[in-house]
């Protein structure tokens, strides 16, 4: 699903190691973004925060970024921790810096 969501927001989808080219629909991506979330597993929480992480549901919102992150970090997703070390070292859109958080994330995993 999240691979799917990408190639909706990318315009383009790899396909048995060819990228088809297909039309860019936002709708489309946030609904297999919201699809993958629902499966449960990291990639389908990370591809979620990143939503909210880049504005594509509204705008940006780091804190509720965090919260998804945080899951797919949780569950071993390397691409989460650091973006939870990039929003926690720079702050805002709902996150204060928070350069104890920074430490903590760089010594975990």
């Amino acid at each position: 699903c999240y691979q799917l969501g990408e190639g909706y927001r990318n315009g383009y989808v790899l396909n048995t190691s060819v990228y088809e080219f297909i039309e860019r629909d936002d709708s489309k991506a946030i609904d297999y973004y919201r699809k993958a979330r629902e499966t449960n597993t990291a990639e389908g929480y990370y591809y979620w925060g990143l939503m909210y992480f880049e504005g594509n549901l509204n705008q940006k919102n780091y804190a509720e970024a965090a919260k998804w992150f945080t899951k797919a970090m949780d569950m071993g997703y390397e691409d989460a921790k650091k973006k939870l070390i990039n929003i926690y070292n720079w702050g805002g859109y709902g996150i204060d810096k928070n350069p104890g958080m920074v430490s903590k994330l760089e010594g975990k995993m």
